[in-house]
């Protein structure tokens, strides 16, 4: 990488410092990074300390106008990293490690700054009314993620671009019905207004926890969605660069067990805690390289 000056040890201690964030934050992704060769490793390592970076912006702050004030600062030294500004790269380390892979992985620019914009969203919540707005918001903060991650894992078919969009998808419409809860205590609904009302459910029913047959049609029809979504990213798999499909395998096959832990729970979201174990895990990516080793022989 030309960043007129910046040493490549410096550039190592950047991809040290997100590796670290990736340990200490990644929780479900980690299992599956750390089976990538260490030349990929660290460009996801690097990608998603940015989004973290992103998030947190968001998540740790208390008012509006400090959470505004950091994404701005986010997506102007971004900018300006990109344009080799020596001062922002020597001290920051995410920017340095982002405009490196952006650069070796001939990452697109604006898929980074789809996922400042997407995050923006969080910041001034507005509720959904179409599944068409969820959409939009998944492909912000999921989709663009699994486009920036194919173009490190490597790919030659442009099918894998469509796939890519929606095994994001599928991995946002996962984690929204399983912290919906969560979410709720936040003020925050990612459910469409539209299909709540269709299955004669509503924002207050949701906040009074009620548990009825509507709500179980209607999770039963958010469930089958995203594995759609999943069935069709499925078809990512193949289309990787060999040392990247088991990475990709162990985020399908975790995603894909909180729906079906949310499946055998009969849908009660209310009563449930649907986030996976350590040992939960370990199992998946254990059964996942057994059977990679099987299949090489």
């Amino acid at each position: 990488m030309d960043t007129s000056g910046i040493s490549d040890i410096h550039l190592e201690d950047a991809y040290d410092y997100c590796e670290q964030i990736t340990r200490n934050e990644a929780r479900n992704f980690y299992y599956a990074f750390i089976t990538l060769p260490m030349r990929k490793k660290r460009a996801i390592y690097t990608a998603y300390a940015f989004c973290r970076r992103c998030d947190d912006a968001v998540d740790n702050s208390e008012s509006t106008t400090e959470k505004k004030r950091l994404l701005d600062e986010i997506e102007n030294n971004l900018k300006s990293g990109i344009n080799l500004d020596k001062l922002i790269l020597e001290n920051n380390p995410i920017i340095l490690a982002t405009c490196a892979i952006i650069k070796e992985f001939n990452i697109p620019q604006q898929y980074f700054f789809d996922v400042i914009q997407g995050v923006r969203m969080d910041i001034e919540f507005t509720t959904f009314n179409s599944f068409d707005e969820v959409k939009e918001y998944c492909y912000k903060v999921a989709s663009v993620i699994g486009l920036i991650c194919i173009k490190i894992f490597g790919y030659s078919n442009p099918k894998a671009i469509d796939y890519a969009i929606d095994f994001g998808l599928a991995m946002q419409l996962t984690n929204i019905l399983r912290d919906i809860l969560d979410d709720l205590n936040e003020n925050r609904c990612y459910l469409a207004y539209e299909e709540m009302d269709k299955f004669n459910y509503s924002i207050n029913h949701l906040r009074e926890s009620l548990y009825n047959d509507d709500f179980i049609q209607m999770m039963k029809f958010e469930v089958d969605r995203a594995k759609r979504y999943f069935e069709s990213g499925s078809r990512l798999l193949p289309l990787v660069d060999t040392d990247s499909r088991i990475c990709l395998f162990i985020l399908s096959k975790i995603y894909s067990k909180i729906l079906k832990k949310i499946e055998r729970s009969n849908y009660n979201i209310f009563q449930t805690n649907y986030r996976l174990n350590t040992f939960e895990k370990l199992s998946i990516m254990g059964f996942t390289w057994l059977r990679y080793k099987i299949t090489k022989k």
